[in-house]
């Protein structure tokens, strides 16, 4: 036969001690799902950012490419006949490229939601459960 201890009996039967361990247990494990949303959401940000500089990075080079060539090929044809005009229009294309760029990745920030909002989001919809009175709870 086993022995049981006061602490095994107190936590099985009836009374404050009980249900004392019940609410440290239940905000315990409600913390450590919060901690777990927290870092799964972060680890999905960090995979978002490694493949948002890696693309940047191929679309910054290949831009770079595309643009060099096309505006060699363009003080080529004119050269002879206006190279002021040509010079503008390399210059002027790069210009907008940039541009169209700049305001490609403003819209991306713009449009993202900021870091962690699913675990705030989470956590208020845990807060507002706990301040409704006890007859309100949905369980």
């Amino acid at each position: 036969m086993v022995a049981t201890t006061q602490l095994d009996t107190d936590r099985r039967g009836p009374g404050l001690t009980n249900a004392l361990w019940r609410v440290g247990a239940a905000a315990l494990q409600l913390v450590g799902n919060r901690v777990e949303l927290a870092t799964v959401e972060l680890e999905e940000e960090l995979r978002n950012v490694a493949a948002s500089v890696l693309w940047g990075v191929a679309v910054v080079a290949l831009t770079s490419l595309a643009l060099g060539f096309a505006g060699l090929s363009i003080v080529l044809m004119w050269w002879d006949s206006h190279p002021a005009l040509a010079s503008l229009l390399v210059a002027l294309s790069f210009a907008l490229t940039a541009l169209g760029i700049g305001w490609h990745f403003h819209g991306l920030g713009r449009a993202r939601e900021s870091v962690l909002e699913t675990t705030r989001a989470a956590i208020r919809e845990d807060l507002e459960a706990l301040r409704r009175s006890p007859g309100k709870r949905e369980n």
